[in-house]
């Protein structure tokens, strides 16, 4: 966009990703999964992570409703990411993760938000010359 600062979407993706997998080694996440895990098995499923249960190849290429399986899967995985606290705990360590990325970068992601707040408002201007 013309006038507005540039920004390298691939530095903030960076930042994106390291935020994720620095949560994923985090104490609380590795022992909410393995919580999680376990309740699975309790269930009769073998997934090491959520991530592994949602990704079962046998849900790939399906077309149309679930299948009974998956239904199993997905009510037993929400149970258990319950009773593991897994979206607390990674909440929490992503957050964490978050949080120390932007103050080791405090310059990069004010620059982020100079320019959303930046490209924000051109959009307004946009909406605003277009609507009668």
């Amino acid at each position: 966009m013309a006038g507005v600062p540039d920004m390298d979407e691939n530095v903030l993706n960076s930042y994106i990703h390291t935020a994720f997998e620095t949560s994923k080694s985090d104490p609380a996440v590795v022992e909410a999964f393995a919580d999680w895990s376990a309740c699975m098995a309790e269930r009769g499923f073998d997934h090491p992570t959520p991530a592994e249960a949602e990704n079962d190849p046998r849900w790939a290429d399906r077309e149309g409703d679930p299948s009974a399986a998956e239904i199993e899967v997905a009510t037993a995985d929400t149970a258990c990411k319950d009773a593991a606290s897994v979206v607390e705990a990674w909440r929490d360590a992503k957050a964490a993760a978050q949080d120390g990325l932007i103050e080791e970068h405090t310059a990069d992601f004010a620059h982020f938000a100079r320019v959303k707040e930046e490209r924000t408002e051109r959009a307004r201007a946009v909406i605003e010359r277009s609507v009668p």
